[in-house]
């Protein structure tokens, strides 16, 4: 089996922020066993690296950054870890409290845990400047930048120019845009229906055009520098990396033994996909 990235979902502590189009509302939140989790890290790195694993990705069901137990449990990750390019995925709060503060976490990341690039996910477009100092920041630390969009039907009323600009402004190195999905498999729950139905209502109208129209540009104007091993294809556009996404998560794998992400959960055992105790690896 060969894999592009192990994604490590990092054990919940909460999040600072209730996106209600949350995929983990849909998916449910899973027990975590902090002592497995770290026990068994070593032989989720070996896994990684027999199957080709390219990069790590710190992740989770909450806020990886939310308060100090889960940011020293990301240092700790990072320090097994650290062979790997590692990928820190988070909505940036903290990390820009922090930045408009003295940049004492940020200067930690990248020096202790040797951390290589922060990946913010945003749904405002509002965000490119409101994190401002953050980007300053970042880039100040030698951080590779990546800017996840979670299209929605407000973000769509901005060309794909528009954010073009807003990376170069910046100083953002990478951008992926998103298209908010509903699971293949999620929970009937309250909390899944209210997500599901938002998704339906704010995530849907305008996004197939405005993604028609992206293709175009970079078919057009665009570098291909890579198709990537789950589907997606990389560009360079005016020095810019960017990508799409056409779903949110991986619930399944329909490219035999080649997957997007071997995941690394919080109970302390590997999976194959998100939501399926029966895709677990040990």
């Amino acid at each position: 089996m060969k894999a592009t990235t192990l994604a490590v979902s990092m054990p919940y502590e909460g999040c600072d922020k209730d996106c209600p189009y949350c995929v983990s509302k849909m998916t449910g939140y899973m027990k975590a066993n902090k002592e497995l989790f770290f026990r068994n890290l070593r032989k989720a790195k070996t896994l990684a690296t027999a199957s080709q694993v390219t990069d790590v990705i710190i992740t989770g069901k909450g806020e990886p950054m939310f308060n100090e137990e889960s940011r020293n449990d990301v240092l700790e990750v990072c320090d097994i870890l650290n062979e790997f390019p590692i990928v820190l995925q988070t909505n940036g709060r903290f990390l820009l409290k922090d930045a408009h503060k003295d940049g004492y976490w940020i200067q930690l990341l990248s020096t202790v845990a040797e951390m290589n690039t922060v990946a913010v996910s945003i749904d405002n477009k509002s965000l490119f400047h409101l994190y401002k100092r953050l980007w300053e920041e970042l880039n100040e630390n030698g951080f590779t930048i990546r800017v996840t969009v979670n299209l929605n039907n407000v973000s769509v009323e901005e060309p794909f120019e528009w954010y073009i600009e807003q990376c170069k402004k910046y100083g953002i190195h990478q951008i992926s845009f998103r298209e908010i999905t509903i699971p293949n498999y999620r929970q009937e729950t309250e909390e899944s229906n209210k997500a599901a139905e938002w998704i339906k209502e704010r995530a849907t109208k305008g996004i197939n055009e405005w993604i028609a129209a992206l293709a175009v540009k970079l078919a057009n104007n665009g570098r291909k520098l890579r198709n990537l091993p789950y589907g997606a294809v990389l560009y360079d556009y005016e020095g810019i990396s960017v990508t799409h996404f056409d779903y949110c998560i991986q619930d399944s794998s329909e490219n035999g033994d080649d997957i997007r992400s071997l995941i690394y959960q919080e109970n302390g055992h590997m999976y194959t996909t998100w939501n399926s105790e029966a895709s677990r690896i040990f």
